[in-house]
């Protein structure tokens, strides 16, 4: 089984005379249910991102939406090497769910 990932944005910084969103703080949570126990891991962070205000397509901060906003994180962070690339966070935290569903070290006293 795979976890659900879920894309989220708290927060934008924008320039306030043009609306041109600057960069995006988000979040990424995954949740994954194993043998009846849920598990989650999430990771967070915010990354700078370019537009044009005089571009036909520039979409200005009062019109943006939360899909343009993770779509627009998701493209910047790919443009990164591929350990920072959206693929591979949500591949570090099914990882981090899978050593948590079946840890190999553990600590503690047996009585």
């Amino acid at each position: 089984m795979a976890a659900t990932f879920t894309w989220d944005i708290p927060q934008v910084d924008r320039q306030v005379s043009s609306g041109l969103i600057t960069n995006i703080h988000w979040r990424l949570t995954a949740v994954e249910t194993i043998s009846g126990t849920e598990y989650k891991a999430d990771c967070y962070g915010s990354k700078g991102v370019s537009g044009d205000p005089s571009s036909s397509d520039f979409i200005a901060y009062d019109k943006v939406t939360k899909e343009n906003a993770i779509a627009w994180i998701k493209a910047a962070l790919d443009a990164d090497e591929d350990e920072d690339s959206a693929a591979a966070k949500e591949a570090s935290l099914q990882s981090q769910i899978n050593k948590k569903a079946a840890p190999v070290a553990a600590s503690g006293v047996p009585w």
